[in-house]
């Protein structure tokens, strides 16, 4: 387990409580010792240049959650997905998102009017361009992310959304 695991458990996570009467310094030195490792900053995310607009309502997701959609069919057929036999073999690598620190991501992701919306480890929630891979926004939800996302349609005053438990 890396040394920012650790530290965020150690300040937000299942290792609040036995770190408590440490300053931030001890909790980073501790970290750091426990993992055999130095305390490296996370690198910077790719921040998208344009501003993400207003979202579509949610009957327009092609990936509603975790079970694809409101009825739970966990499935996109090739229209949505755009993949057939003919051309699955022609599939290839676009773009990559490391997690900042985080070791695993255990929330699925919610693809939705471009934006794909992904939980991590470490708590925060990230929109990321569905071409390019940049983040649109990023969302502290104070905890790991371990459930699916959602989206909220667009009636009422709020507008169309996203959820998360």
């Amino acid at each position: 387990m890396g040394a920012d695991t650790l530290l965020n458990a150690m300040n937000n996570g299942v290792m609040r409580a036995q770190a408590s009467a440490l300053s931030a310094t001890e909790r980073e030195v501790l970290a750091g010792f426990l993992a055999g490792e130095a305390m490296v900053p996370p690198k910077p995310i790719l921040a998208c240049a344009e501003p993400i607009g207003a979202l579509a309502d949610s009957d327009a997701a092609a990936m509603q959650g975790w079970g694809g959609n409101a009825k739970n069919h966990r499935h996109s057929d090739g229209a949505v997905a755009g993949l057939d036999r003919n051309n699955v073999d022609q599939l290839a690598l676009k773009w990559v998102f490391a997690y900042p620190g985080a070791l695993r991501a255990r929330s699925q992701p919610l693809v939705h009017d471009g934006v794909i919306f992904v939980g991590s480890q470490s708590g925060d929630i990230y929109a990321l361009d569905l071409e390019s891979g940049c983040a649109h926004w990023t969302y502290s939800a104070g905890a790991e992310v371990r459930s699916s996302l959602s989206c909220r349609s667009g009636a009422g005053p709020r507008g169309p959304g996203t959820l998360h438990g």
